[in-house]
C-alpha cells in the first residue's frame, strides 16, 4: 500500500503590491520647492501607482507601479511618455479623477 498525498498545483502569483493593473512607473520633475512631495500622496492615488521614490537619481529604475520625484529628468528618459513635469501631472490627475 502506498501512501499518497494530494498537493495543490503551483501556480505563480504576482507580488501582493502589484498586480496586471498597475501601471508603469512615474517620472515627475521640477525645480526644488516647487511641491513634488507635498503633492506625492495625490500623485500616488491619481495615477495608480504603490510607492514613491523621492530624490532620485535616475540610475535605477523599476518599470512598475513606482512614482519618481526628481529635481531634473535624466536625458535618457527626457523624451518618454512617463515623464511629467509637476504640473503637466497635477492636471493628468485632475482630468482622470473626473
Amino acid at each position: 500500500m502506498t501512501n499518497t498525498t494530494s498537493r495543490a498545483p503551483y501556480t505563480r502569483q504576482a507580488p501582493p503590491s502589484f498586480d496586471k493593473h498597475t501601471p508603469k512607473s512615474v517620472i515627475v520633475y521640477g525645480p526644488p520647492g516647487c511641491g513634488k512631495t507635498r503633492n506625492a500622496k495625490k500623485l500616488l492615488k491619481g495615477f495608480g501607482l504603490n510607492r514613491v521614490e523621492d530624490c532620485w537619481d535616475g540610475k535605477h529604475l523599476e518599470t512598475v507601479g513606482v512614482l519618481y520625484l526628481t529635481n531634473e529628468v535624466p536625458a535618457r528618459f527626457s523624451s518618454s511618455r512617463r515623464a511629467f513635469t509637476l504640473k503637466e501631472a497635477l492636471a493628468h490627475v485632475r482630468r482622470t479623477a473626473r
